[in-house]
């Protein structure tokens, strides 16, 4: 599987989703009945439980703690795997890349294009009023500082690249 130079980040978010994400615990997760409603918002549809109790199913649970933890388990293991064979890979990885553009680039055919998240993980805009600063509010451990002669300097870590040997990263 070659990626487009112009799209490949967007076609790399998504074969790593379909990858790591789609092709997992949440598949047995999204498979059974799904509820008819009528009103289009579920909010005609209801679930009795074991003893009797009536759930609005805009209030019912859908995944429980131990499911939650496999699928989480699962998305990281194939995160970890997906970056160590692709982008951190010291070789190209020829039979893992045929493998994703087997199993994993199909399903990304009819998804909506990539969107930029500017506000991904960053602080409510509330906390960055009056001239605060969200990595002011953070602690140096809090963000993987470290202190050397004096000075707040970022960990450094080493990334293999494929083309160009080994190169020092300021993350």
């Amino acid at each position: 599987m070659s990626l487009n130079p112009e799209k490949s980040k967007s076609e790399f978010a998504k074969i790593m989703t379909a990858a790591c994400v789609r092709r997992g615990y949440l598949e047995k997760l999204h498979a059974g009945t799904t509820p008819v409603t009528k009103t289009g918002d579920y909010s005609d549809v209801k679930v009795i439980d074991a003893v009797g109790q009536e759930i609005p199913w805009n209030q019912v649970s859908r995944i429980d703690q131990n499911e939650m933890k496999l699928l989480i388990t699962g998305v990281v293991n194939r995160i970890h795997t997906f970056l160590a064979r692709t982008i951190f890979s010291a070789t190209k990885d020829t039979l893992f890349n045929r493998a994703l553009g087997r199993s994993a680039a199909p399903w990304t055919k009819t998804w909506d294009e990539r969107k930029y998240l500017p506000d991904f993980l960053m602080p409510p805009k509330e906390e960055m009023k009056n001239g605060d600063n969200f990595l002011k509010m953070m602690t140096s451990s809090q963000l993987g500082l470290r202190k050397r002669n004096s000075a707040h300097i970022l960990p450094k870590a080493k990334v293999h690249s494929r083309h160009k040997g080994d190169r020092t990263l300021n993350l």
